[in-house]
């Protein structure tokens, strides 16, 4: 069976090339990615009103999570939009059962026990930002552990992490101005978000700066190809649980510690790029706060007050 292309063919090479890249490359991957598994699904473009049912009938049946309904009626919604066909889920019945089948899966995934990952300890990144102010520290370990601890506090996506520059964010007169990839692959720059926090007692500041000094501008400073250096060092400075961390332990915590914090909660939805309340499934019950008048105490509390 052949491939589906999101692309209708027009009327010379040109115009299909000019097509093609009006959307970033991972975004066509993965609309690509969907339409594959629609077909294997048995529902084959171009969409109507029975081909939405037939995805909330499955999706119902299967127990199927709120990002797997949602991707496939994204990637309806374009296939048949570029056509100039009708969108199959513009009808309120449609709309309706939609919004009912997300509800439920949100309600059923805050009802089970969270698949993300171990949270990092404020105290593990606290360690992390002593070694990264210590001048007597390796650089290059301490270009490691400023990673570790803009990513803990940020609470960055491994793949967010991997594409940060530093040409990406600059000192002004009273914040920092970090602008960061708005999607989940962590190199849509074109869609970019820009996040200000407060430079006043921000310690971040001048690990940042260090860094500005010591690595070239427009190179990714934690690429995916080096981040096994970075999990090693999260996992020392986790000596009691090490094999239970990763990358993916700087999200949870991060939101973890944030909401911590007044307005925290609300604030780490922006920050962290979290379009919904999904954010509370990363957020742990008793999580340790960070020592009091510590350096991620001191970020924490610049990053998330209220917003400029």
């Amino acid at each position: 069976m052949a491939p589906v292309s999101l692309f209708p063919r027009l009327s010379s090479p040109t115009l299909d090339s000019l097509l093609a890249n009006s959307l970033a490359d991972t975004t066509i991957r993965a609309y690509s990615a969907t339409l594959k598994r629609l077909r294997k699904e048995g529902i084959f473009p171009p969409f109507s009103l029975e081909s939405a049912s037939q995805v909330l009938a499955k999706a119902a049946e299967r127990d199927w999570p709120v990002s797997t309904i949602s991707s496939m009626r994204a990637t309806m919604v374009k296939y048949n939009r570029i056509r100039r066909l009708p969108d199959p889920f513009d009808d309120p019945v449609i709309e309706a059962l939609l919004q009912g089948l997300k509800r439920s899966a949100r309600a059923n995934a805050s009802s089970k026990p969270s698949k993300a990952a171990v949270p990092a300890s404020a105290a593990a990144i606290e360690a992390a930002a002593v070694m990264a102010l210590d001048e007597n520290t390796p650089t290059a370990q301490r270009v490691q552990a400023t990673g570790l601890v803009l990513g803990f506090c940020f609470c960055f996506r491994p793949r967010t992490l991997g594409a940060v520059c530093p040409s990406h964010w600059r000192t002004l007169s009273t914040y920092l101005e970090l602008v960061v990839a708005h999607e989940k692959t962590g190199g849509a720059y074109d869609q970019a978000r820009i996040i200000r926090v407060a430079l006043h007692n921000n310690p971040l500041v001048v690990m940042l700066s260090f860094v500005q000094q010591h690595c070239p501008a427009d190179t990714p400073v934690w690429p995916a190809r080096q981040q096994d250096t970075l999990v090693q060092l999260l996992q020392q400075l986790h000596p009691e649980d090490a094999p239970a961390r990763g990358l993916n332990s700087l999200r949870p915590g991060g939101a973890s510690c944030a909401a911590l914090f007044p307005g925290g909660r609300e604030r780490v939805k922006s920050i962290g790029n979290w379009r919904s309340d999904a954010a509370d499934l990363y957020v742990r019950a008793n999580y340790i706060p960070p020592p009091r008048g510590g350096h991620v105490e001191k970020i924490m509390s610049a990053l998330y007050a209220p917003a400029f």
